[in-house]
């Protein structure tokens, strides 16, 4: 869970840099971690640092604008659709909009596991307005919710709490590891050929070989012709011959790389066909249904990350509840099974 109550049962949040490790020990992509991202390995990694994984981002982006795009309805007690809508829902009020307010709890669920809106009441005691409040600047100390630092009444507050610890703790490891991936396919680009061996073609070279500096020429030359990018050309002199090793490695890249988009969408329950990616050793025919796996997705996967945004908006517990009692807000999902609705997702036989 993102919130989690400690050893004196107390309510605590966790930290906005993960810690998953308690040794000093650094193994190499920790290292290059450090250098290139500015992060403390032992530490975990930011979302910004995170966000440059495509993997990531892909998941972030895709879960988001399918949230977005199905507006939160307010019920009665009697099941039915309120014919005046609570004016949360639809306004804010401010710069911030209800699809960016939607936006910034989804992404404090995606990398934090929770997230806190302000509630701002009208003048009957109801909820007139709900502002999201950044993830840094909410803190619980003596199981009490802090806003900048000031204690807030609970009735002040909406904390939504995913049955997830948030990628930055839970996938901490991954994550760098992806991007040590990321740097060294940039890095084949850059250089193709990362190995290249020069040998004499006659092994006997006591009186052939090249001397020290005709050797330094040689493989100096090929590094500036490499160096300057596009179609290279060099001279070989007699008796000396030219091997390239690791031009294999290109379909390691590319199953390396599909493997670190399927284990974001395991992490954070979005399937793998919905961030183009694809699992080893599965039927094709599981894919070919492409309305079909849409489907599942807004049937399985989402339901994750929508159903405690909707029970913390609905229930009149402690730190939570927008509704009065006997009403609750439901996410309408209603467009995305239409033909004729502007997402393009066709409507299932």
């Amino acid at each position: 869970m993102g919130l989690f109550r400690n050893e004196r049962g107390a309510l605590e949040k966790p930290p906005a840099v993960a810690t998953p490790l308690t040794d000093q020990t650094l193994d190499a992509s920790f290292a290059w971690s450090e250098v290139f991202y500015g992060t403390d390995p032992r530490k975990g990694v930011k979302r910004e640092h995170a966000l440059q994984l495509s993997s990531v981002s892909k998941v972030n982006n895709l879960l988001k604008s399918v949230i977005m795009q199905a507006p939160l309805r307010a019920f009665g007690s009697d099941g039915q659709e309120l014919a005046e809508q609570p004016n949360w829902i639809v306004r804010t009020d401010s710069i911030e909009t209800p699809g960016g307010r939607m936006a910034a709890v989804l992404d404090d669920g995606i990398f934090y596991g929770c997230s806190a809106l302000r509630v701002i009441p009208d003048a009957k005691g109801g909820v007139l307005q709900l502002q999201h409040i950044p993830y840094d600047n909410w803190s619980i100390k003596d199981n009490r919710v802090l806003v900048d630092d000031k204690p807030v009444d609970q009735s002040e507050i909406i904390l939504i709490d995913w049955p997830f610890d948030g990628l930055l703790k839970v996938a901490s490891r991954a994550i760098r590891h992806g991007l040590n991936l990321k740097e060294a396919r940039h890095a084949r680009g850059v250089n193709p050929l990362p190995l290249l061996l020069f040998s004499h073609v006659n092994q006997d070279t006591k009186g052939a070989g090249l001397n020290e500096e005709e050797r330094k020429a040689l493989i100096d030359g090929y590094k500036r012709a490499q160096a300057e990018g596009g179609s290279a050309v060099a001279y070989m002199p007699p008796g000396i011959k030219a091997e390239a090793f690791g031009q294999g490695e290109i379909d390691f890249f590319e199953a390396a790389t599909n493997a670190s988009t399927v284990e974001m969408g395991q992490f954070t329950n979005v399937r793998a066909s919905m961030l183009d990616g694809t699992l080893p050793d599965v039927s094709s025919d599981t894919y070919k249904n492409a309305a079909g796996e849409r489907s599942a997705f807004l049937v399985f996967d989402v339901p994750f990350w929508t159903r405690p945004i909707e029970e913390a908006l609905s229930n009149d517990r402690a730190y939570g509840g927008a509704c009065p009692r006997g009403q609750y807000v439901r996410f309408d999902f209603s467009t995305f099974y239409n033909a004729a609705s502007p997402t393009g997702l066709p409507a299932e036989d």
